[in-house]
């Protein structure tokens, strides 16, 4: 079979002694073999081994197309919008857990981390409409308060203390107030404005409040109750500190952005009907923060249990 194999090599060579008959006594068999391997295309050509070229070689000897430049750009280029479009999703997960919903969907550590790292920080960001959302605040807390000569006040989630500051700003107050939060750092920031106040501070869970039945004449509760593992709870435990005919003052995000916040943050007419369902009447809501958060007030029925 070698033999076979070999003569049309070596009479294509013109080797002296081969014929189509046989092979010369001259001719060996390893020196045939050596010019059948020189013979060979074990080596692709310049162009072939091009990454651009256009052609290939592959592993038989047969020159094969090359992926053409065109395709081998668009395919990088799907690659790096696959990237981008990836890390926008990214981007847009974090904005609705961190700035919209406060961390409030990855539990009570995330949202304390978050007001811990922004305590210092929170009455400067708010400062550009702190005076109009507190005197529209003021009206309301004192139209709570106006049949109570000395009134008990809670106000929960109370972050710097803008409630029990601006109370006994006014000068018609004469009542106690227990203001608290849940993270330390805001009542350290609150604590520092208000030093010479007769506030009560305290660290505690808006879900378990440290208060008897029946304590207070109001309670406040703004720009928080999204914010709560579970506000249901936290609205339920507002109205049994509360007393019969007292006032509960809430802030609500716009419903339109309470679709945004599932499980967390309440229509209006869910949330009337769930203050209702706990003993409360004459539900109202008002402007407050266009865009940002209105008012709910309500009051406890003097017959609730």
């Amino acid at each position: 079979m070698i033999c076979a194999f070999l003569v049309p090599l070596l009479c294509k060579k013109g080797v002296p002694g081969a014929t189509p008959d046989g092979l010369a006594s001259t001719i060996s068999a390893s020196d045939a073999l050596a010019e059948l391997v020189e013979a060979s295309p074990s080596k692709p050509s310049g162009a072939a081994q091009s990454f651009f070229g256009l052609t290939k070689t592959c592993g038989s000897g047969f020159a094969v197309p090359a992926p053409p430049l065109d395709g081998i750009i668009l395919s990088m280029i799907y690659r790096i919008l696959g990237w981008l479009a990836g890390g926008l999703g990214v981007g847009a997960l974090l904005y609705w857990q961190v700035i919209l919903a406060e961390g409030a969907y990855f539990g009570r550590w995330a949202v304390r981390l978050i007001y811990r790292l922004g305590a210092k920080h929170y009455d400067a960001l708010r400062q550009p409409w702190q005076a109009e959302a507190d005197a529209i605040l003021q009206t309301h807390m004192q139209a709570a308060l106006g049949n109570h000569a000395y009134p008990h006040v809670l106000d929960v989630a109370t972050g710097t203390g803008r409630v029990p500051l601006l109370l006994y700003g006014s000068a018609n107050f004469n009542g106690v107030v227990v203001a608290l939060d849940l993270t330390p750092a805001m009542l350290t920031t609150a604590q520092a404005k208000s030093a010479q106040l007769p506030i009560l501070w305290l660290q505690a869970e808006a879900e378990a409040l440290p208060a008897p039945n029946a304590t207070f004449d109001l309670v406040t509760c703004l720009e928080a109750l999204e914010y709560f593992p579970h506000p249901r709870h936290a609205l339920a435990e507002m109205v049994r500190v509360l007393r019969p005919g007292g006032t509960l003052l809430l802030s609500k995000v716009p419903d339109s952005w309470a679709r945004l916040l599932p499980g967390r943050a309440f229509q209006r007419m869910h949330l009337e009907q769930t203050l209702q369902a706990f003993g409360c009447h004459e539900v109202t809501f008002a402007a407050w923060q266009e865009g940002h958060y209105e008012l709910v007030a309500c009051l406890r029925e003097p017959s609730y249990q």
